[in-house]
């Protein structure tokens, strides 16, 4: 039988700064915490959970087995793979390459900060991470983060081969899923991520990914806030997305 590999990428749930965004700014800054840093609000860490009930009712028993649960470093993706982590019995593994944009390298509490609040957290070093490496104080944006994509979408190719993997990210990640696809961005701008949205691709050996379910929606959940929206590139951003992909494709061949 040729090995199969199956991942979901999930984004975060509602967050607290975009329903409270001058109540969060204020306070943020006087607990002297990362503003861009987060937590899910309270609709949030019910998408989250909703979401958990979702993938366990209806994924895994397509799947069998979970191999790893992979979370991006910000504490809204933690918290809203938290659920899940519990109802699986499996830890939560960091992976910085699926970061969100605008990254700063040391800029998050460490897994041991956060490990007292998410017990769930595997302390061990993670083999397969991908350390990011940016230019200057702050990743630049989009150029640098998109560049990123294109490494990690090779890196985790590699990192997850015969596994069953679930990555909870950011919207801008649709560019790692385009990127895995090796699919161009439609020009429509309709490829976006909804909030908890699920996006499920899978391969057979080294043939081409495909999409099996899109996270555009989000009709497994129950309430949206119109602060935490669909989100996907603009225009321009697109264009640029697409110029850099074709580039990558072509040196890959």
């Amino acid at each position: 039988m040729r090995q199969q590999t199956r991942i979901l990428f999930i984004r975060h749930g509602d967050r607290f700064d975009f329903a409270n965004k001058r109540f969060w700014r204020l306070n943020a800054e006087k607990a002297n915490h990362n503003v861009k840093d987060p937590p899910l609000s309270h609709l949030g860490e019910r998408q989250a959970r909703e979401t958990a009930e979702y993938i366990e009712a209806t994924i895994i028993p397509q799947w069998e087995r979970v191999d790893a649960i992979f979370v991006s470093p910000f504490l809204r993706t933690i918290q809203t793979a938290q659920p899940l982590s519990r109802k699986l019995g499996m830890p939560i593994t960091m992976y910085e390459g699926i970061s969100e944009t605008h990254y700063v390298k040391d800029s998050l509490p460490s897994n041991h900060a956060r490990f007292a609040y998410f017990p769930e957290i595997d302390l061990e070093t993670n083999k397969d991470d991908f350390k990011v490496d940016h230019e200057g104080e702050r990743e630049a944006y989009p150029d640098q983060y998109m560049l990123r994509m294109l490494k990690v979408s090779r890196h985790l190719e590699s990192a997850v081969a015969g596994k069953n993997v679930i990555c909870f990210t950011h919207a801008a990640s649709v560019s790692l899923i385009s990127a895995l696809l090796k699919t161009p961005m439609p020009l429509d701008l309709s490829f976006k991520f909804a909030p908890c949205g699920i996006y499920w691709l899978e391969r057979i050996a080294e043939e081409p990914w495909k999409m099996v379910a899109s996270g555009h929606d989000n009709q497994h959940i129950l309430e949206n806030d119109p602060n935490t929206f669909p989100w996907g590139f603009n225009e321009c951003e697109t264009e640029l997305w697409n110029k850099l992909l074709q580039e990558f494709i072509s040196q890959s061949t």
